[in-house]
């Protein structure tokens, strides 16, 4: 989301739309000329007729309420982990509600760790600790090299490579 404020700011008369979709739906849009640029946290994903701008390895992991006593920070195991109660939203998108499920001690969750960043800031979640796990994927800037590449492109994929390389 900052970049994309940032973005809006620095170029206020772009018209910037985002979607929230699957990694699928994302690829099919990009496919079919819906959408100019697609940002993943996936699998590596490669096309023969697409660009990866940018690529970053991305921690995936386990996360609990504050006051959950997981969040005490002592390994856990995954048979530990695997008996708690896990939020399980199966819409894509709502990454806000998951956190708020378990900021509210819901349950257990797991996300890329960029996106708990400001709720770990304010300390109304903690990551847990689980023993012998360790979990990433690709966060990922592509586009189509058979499309034009606009000015307006040109300076998101530009500002997207200052925050995530």
């Amino acid at each position: 989301a900052r970049i994309f404020k940032q973005f809006l700011k620095k170029y206020p008369k772009v018209r910037l739309t985002t979607v929230v979709a699957t990694t699928l739906e994302c690829m099919d849009m990009l496919e079919k000329g819906t959408l100019d640029v697609i940002l993943t946290v996936d699998k590596k994903i490669s096309r023969p007729y697409w660009e990866t701008a940018h690529m970053l390895d991305t921690k995936i992991c386990f996360f609990c309420s504050s006051r959950h006593p997981f969040a005490s920070g002592e390994p856990v195991t995954f048979d530990e982990l695997i008996r708690e109660s896990v939020v399980n939203i199966q819409e894509v998108g709502y990454t806000r509600m998951i956190i708020d499920c378990v900021e509210e001690n819901m349950g257990i969750s797991l996300l890329p760790k960029f996106t708990l960043t400001e709720a770990l800031r304010k300390k109304k979640i903690a990551v847990v600790n689980v023993k012998n796990y360790s979990f990433s994927m690709y966060m990922q800037v592509i586009y189509s090299k058979n499309r034009w590449t606009t000015p307006a492109l040109r300076a998101f994929l530009q500002m997207t490579k200052e925050y995530l390389v």
